[in-house]
């Protein structure tokens, strides 16, 4: 008979999905005797970009008959991390061969209903896109068995789905991509849950976001020289005026993906400070959070800071649009970096006055309780209700449905 394991499949850096999904590894460890991490990033690209000496739970196949060979001996169910370009394709062929069962975290916390989240216009990524779901259509790549999501809109519109409402009405037909989805508590609950007595207001903390994140080349040309020096010239002012009119200092939080040096060439001089991978940590701290569009923004909501969006068309017109998300969603102010003199604290200030309900209309679709996460979070009542099922981090509520359904 075979072992039955508990994987964490990935393809790129471990210290992202660390910093990304810190608890979610930590209590899946906890709950578990043993996971087995595969890193899949030396079979799809060729190259090791952990540069650790292999750990006893770590897996990192150099060929496709390594990993063939090691799924054969196992009953694998894992968490998948992988993209569905075709470079994808021969390991998810590989995992459908070999029965594994498929987790699939989105526990981030995001509505992704805006039209800005829509599959890209290029030709080449939809005609991959349909080529992917037709082969998953005809079982020759694999479905995904459970789906873990944070939001309650996001399972009432994957519920929507023609596949789901067929296999609804003829169960043995068996064709939806989703097989289960659960509904958990968002990322950030669990994030802070357990650092409540951190929490101050010490500083203005900046999100780092489109200019310069990876993505704006998949959606449009290069970001021009002339454009960066006006975006951080923008910024610096925006930065420089907050720090002032509330006497507190500025902590830059770079985007995981993006180079801080580059950055760095824009705030010699200023009284700013520029920090990676502590965003969650300043998060905590902050009296204010400024941003564009961020998945960290929902760190914010969920602590109810005070949030300032700021956009600018010099972003591209991707990320123009991508930044309305949260102004359209949540009641912020938002104002254009070139209008950076209209700033006004008794504006600002008016968004902030009832902090008890502040973003409560959208939090509910996060958290499984909105009145016991207010009580826990914000009355620190935290012994009676922590216990019950609703209440606990959405990591350790993973965890226990994994164990219920497949171990």
């Amino acid at each position: 008979m075979k072992k039955k394991i508990l994987a964490y499949t990935f393809v790129g850096s471990f210290l992202n999905q660390q910093y990304v999904h810190s608890k979610l590894i930590s209590n899946i460890s906890k709950e578990f005797s043993e996971v087995i991490f595969i890193d899949l990033t030396f079979l799809i690209f060729k190259k090791n970009e952990n540069n650790k000496k292999q750990k006893k739970n770590f897996f990192l196949p150099k060929t496709y008959n390594q990993l063939d060979f090691f799924l054969s001996k196992h009953e694998v169910i894992s968490f998948i991390s992988l993209g569905n370009e075709y470079e994808f394709f021969k390991v998810l062929r590989l995992l459908k061969k070999r029965d594994v069962k498929l987790i699939h975290n989105k526990s981030i916390g995001l509505n992704k209903q805006n039209k800005i989240f829509k599959l890209s216009g290029q030709l080449k990524k939809k005609l991959q896109f349909f080529i992917f779901r037709f082969l998953v259509f005809i079982n020759y790549l694999p479905k995904i068995d459970l789906v873990f999501e944070g939001s309650k809109e996001n399972i009432s519109r994957i519920n929507k789905q023609l596949g789901r409402k067929i296999d609804k009405i003829f169960p043995f037909l068996n064709i939806a991509y989703i097989k289960d989805i659960v509904h958990i508590n968002c990322r950030a609950y669990d994030n802070y849950l357990n650092d409540l007595k951190k929490i101050s207001e010490k500083f203005i903390v900046f999100l780092d976001g489109g200019f310069d994140h990876p993505d704006v080349q998949l959606h449009e040309k290069k970001q021009s020289s002339e454009n960066r020096k006006k975006y951080y010239y923008y910024l610096k002012k925006i930065l420089r005026k907050l720090s002032k009119m509330y006497n507190k200092k500025v902590i830059f939080c770079v985007h995981p993906k993006v180079n801080e040096k580059r950055i760095k060439n824009f705030f010699k001089g200023e009284k700013i400070k520029l920090v990676k991978f502590k965003t969650q940590n300043y998060i905590l701290r902050a009296f204010m959070v400024v941003m564009h569009e961020s998945s960290s923004t929902f760190d914010a909501l969920i602590l109810k800071k005070r949030i300032i969006n700021f956009n600018s068309i010099l972003m591209g017109k991707y990320y123009y649009n991508r930044n309305k998300f949260y102004p359209q969603r949540v009641k912020i102010p938002s104002y254009k970096m070139e209008n950076y003199k209209d700033i006004n604290r008794s504006d600002i200030d008016k968004y902030f006055k009832n902090k008890d309900n502040l973003y409560d209309d959208y939090l509910k679709n996060f958290v499984k309780n909105i009145n016991s996460y207010k009580k826990i979070f914000f009355n620190k009542k935290i012994k009676s209700n922590y216990l019950k099922f609703d209440n606990l981090p959405g990591s350790i509520q993973i965890a226990k449905i994994i164990k219920k359904k497949f171990f």
